[in-house]
């Protein structure tokens, strides 16, 4: 019954605030609805479905990603992964290259028979900043060859079953970055859902050294 009684207090109210509404609701202002939509987005300025593709809509979902690991490690790599080092890594002498004290992490990898053998494997996301690999001691007989493979995101980057001889000890490539007397200067190469470093070799007793520096990302 209570209620009832109030209705007419609040009926009055609603229609005090209808007439509010309808005077702040100039005549000029109902007439933009008339307006063609072309004048809210003119065709010209509209981007194009072979510009806007799905494929590029996705890609936004990866700002959360990069913004997050670019805060905690200070940079940011938006750029797609290589599929192939042009030119190839060359030929160049390691002696007096850093050992682990430098910020390098060593993998010395003693070859046992032909054929490739894992020394990095990593699935998920990452950066790498540094990665070479050299012959560090054995000399076998005959004509025995040693190289390595990379293989970033299923794609293979560098391939060479050649690269050294049984006679160029202290030789190797270096594929990332670079090392010299005043430090390391990575080069943040990503990687989102593989790394793998095979190292190569067609005789036993050789030691093959892998130098690296990669981080993981989230």
């Amino acid at each position: 019954m209570s209620f009832l009684l109030s209705l007419p207090g609040k009926m009055n109210t609603a229609l005090a605030n209808l007439a509010t509404l309808l005077a702040n609701w100039p005549s000029t202002k109902a007439a933009l609805l008339d307006q063609a939509i072309s004048s809210r987005a003119p065709a010209a300025t509209a981007l194009d479905n072979t510009v806007w593709t799905n494929a590029r809509a996705a890609l936004l979902d990866q700002l959360a990603t990069l913004l997050g690991y670019a805060q905690i490690n200070n940079t940011c790599p938006i750029h797609n992964p290589p599929t192939v080092l042009s030119p190839a890594p060359a030929r160049i002498s390691f002696t007096g290259y850093p050992g682990p004290t430098a910020g390098l992490g060593i993998i010395d990898y003693a070859t046992v028979g032909s054929g490739y053998h894992t020394v990095i494997t990593e699935t998920g996301r990452g950066v790498i900043d540094y990665l070479s690999m050299h012959f560090l001691s054995g000399a076998p007989a005959g004509g025995s060859t040693f190289g390595c493979r990379l293989t970033i995101d299923g794609v293979v980057v560098f391939n060479s079953t050649t690269l050294l001889s049984n006679t160029d000890t202290g030789f190797g490539c270096q594929l990332f970055g670079v090392w010299n007397s005043l430090g390391l200067y990575g080069e943040a190469i990503p990687f989102y859902s593989q790394f793998l470093f095979e190292v190569f070799g067609s005789a036993a007793s050789a030691t093959l050294r892998t130098q690296y520096s990669y981080y993981r990302t989230p």
